[in-house]
């Protein structure tokens, strides 16, 4: 009897509350978001919980809304992005756009300063294609009616949007 229950508990776990059929919809068909902060351009919603995509686990999932609660993209954050997780995702959508990493030739960092004080370190970065052997920073799905982007940001940590118009990241063309 107690696996029945583990295996029922662990189920509700990890069960994905992404609807992709609901991009482009109004939020109020989601009751169980919460507003957490709301701007000029969009409102930021969540729902509190433990949940799982793709075989890993995440905290809370983020909805990003106009300001007329039509819904742009889910958002969530993963520990990694390791090679079990690459193929479900490939199994599940295809090989990715376009895999990328940091041009270290390219890639340049200066130092903004106010009356001679250092206040930043500003890295533009330039992006440039690679394989997964590479450890690339960023991935991207193009799919039929939205794209997948997923993010390095973390030093143990990894940025994962979903929806419609995401940003394209600027590659090194050479």
């Amino acid at each position: 009897m107690l696996k029945l229950y583990l295996y029922i508990y662990i189920s509700v776990l990890m069960s994905n509350p992404i609807d992709i059929d609901l991009l482009g919809k109004n939020i109020s068909e989601i009751p169980s978001a919460i507003l957490t902060s709301e701007h000029s351009e969009r409102q930021v919603f969540k729902i509190i919980g433990t949940f799982g995509f793709h075989g890993k686990s995440y905290n809370d999932l983020g909805i990003i809304a106009d300001p007329n609660g039509k819904i742009e993209w889910y958002s969530i954050f993963i520990n990694e992005v390791d090679r079990a997780f690459y193929d479900a995702m490939n199994e599940a959508y295809g090989y990715p756009t376009g895999m990328y990493n940091q041009d270290p030739y390219l890639s340049t960092t200066r130092h903004e300063t106010v009356n001679g004080i250092r206040i930043a370190t500003v890295t533009d970065v330039v992006l440039k294609e690679c394989f997964f052997e590479e450890k690339p920073t960023t991935f991207v799905w193009d799919l039929e009616n939205y794209s997948i982007e997923i993010r390095h940001v973390t030093l143990n940590g990894y940025h994962i949007l979903i929806g419609r118009d995401l940003m394209k990241p600027e590659l090194n063309h050479r």
